[in-house]
């Protein structure tokens, strides 16, 4: 039944649905002729029992109650007349008169129950309360059909006439308070308008600055905290630099490729050596085996022990039996020497066996290579 007509008509198109209020359904079903308790607020009506001037209205509206076309056929199978029949009748029949003003003035006024020991009469604005439950106000629509009835304002009830004066006048409000006037169009209203808004803008435009310089400053203060800390790490490195430029001292422009490589032997911690540095101190075992000695011993210094210095010397050919070319032999070792090795002296000295083991220095030889 949401989607049909109530009286179950084939050939509907549009459907329109009947007012929520009870009282004006009540007039509806009196006019249509339909059940009360039938109806639903989901009921429907086509087109066919409505006058062609309200065909667009979806919803019906209060106090307008168009003259109704009656069913093609009633219960008791009569035919009914058509549209052209209908609109040859008279406008005002089937149709429910509303309460006039004089009606309305005639209603029981209810009176306040916290004025009853004085009897004062009420205030404007209890009347208009008063009068607002008792009584209906019509639409703007509907004026002509009812001008005495009262009209509906913001503060007061102002009837028809003054009002249909004041719209003559061309006044912007029928009563006392400011909901009716017309908003100012002025240049100076405008150019107020324009220069609050742009102050507005200028003012969130300023706290936002604000709010960022707030945050500039931390990160400001932060920054100078950094400042101080890394110029006082620089000052105790610069202090560093000065006391260690004090000890180490720099290598000159003059000196040989092997001074180099000798500091570092000395000053090594590993007991590995390149064959440089081998060869340099095997050099300096072979000038002087005591000064070599003191070196490592009594300096500490960081030196190959002597043991290993023999095991890299290589291996002299030595013959068995007498040899009579001796000197030969001597001279030809003598060659293979360096010329450190060939500027020290080699003395022979030929001791005596006796009990006391007692050297004469007159029977020792020198011989210079």
């Amino acid at each position: 039944m949401g989607r049909s007509c109530y009286f179950n008509c084939i050939d509907a198109k549009r459907l329109y649905g009947f007012p929520k209020d009870p009282e004006e359904r009540m007039a509806w079903c009196n006019i249509v002729g339909a059940d009360f308790a039938r109806v639903r607020p989901n009921t429907k009506l086509c087109e066919k029992h409505f006058d062609p001037k309200y065909l667009g209205v979806k919803n019906l509206k209060r106090y307008l109650v168009p003259p109704v076309i009656a069913p093609q056929q009633n219960e008791n199978n009569q035919t009914l007349p058509k549209n052209d029949e209908i609109q040859s009748l008279p406008k005002n029949e089937e149709i429910q008169s509303l309460p006039k003003n004089e009606e309305i003035q005639s209603l029981p006024k209810i009176k306040d129950p916290q004025h009853k020991e004085n009897n004062q009469p009420h205030p404007k604005n209890e009347e208009i309360q008063s009068l607002q439950s008792n009584t209906s106000f019509i639409e703007d629509e509907d004026t002509n059909n009812f001008p005495n009835m009262p009209l509906k304002t913001c503060g007061s009830i102002i009837p028809l006439k003054k009002r249909k004066i004041a719209e003559s006048k061309n006044l912007t409000s029928c009563c006392n308070c400011d909901c009716h006037k017309k908003p100012d169009t002025s240049p100076q209203k405008l150019e107020k308008g324009k220069l609050q808004t742009e102050a507005g803008s200028l003012e969130k435009l300023i706290s936002e600055h604000k709010k960022q310089m707030e945050i500039a400053g931390k990160d400001y203060e932060k920054l100078t905290l950094q400042n101080t800390q890394l110029n006082a790490e620089i000052e105790s490195h610069k202090e560093n630099i000065e006391e260690l430029s004090k000890i180490i001292f720099g290598l000159s422009t003059d000196i040989e490729s092997k001074a180099p490589k000798f500091a570092r032997m000395i000053c090594g911690k590993t007991n590995r050596y390149s064959t440089d540095q081998l060869d340099i101190a095997q050099s300096i075992h072979h000038v002087s085996p005591k000064c070599y000695r003191f070196m490592k011993e009594d300096l500490s210094f960081h030196l190959p022990s002597p043991s290993t210095l023999l095991k890299l010397r290589p291996p002299s050919s030595i013959e068995t039996g007498i040899e009579n070319n001796a000197e030969v032999h001597q001279k030809e070792v003598a060659a293979s020497f360096n010329k450190e090795e060939q500027q020290c002296e080699m003395i022979f000295g030929e001791m005596d066996c006796q009990p006391s083991l007692e050297c004469d220095i007159s029977h020792d030889i020198k011989i210079e290579l």
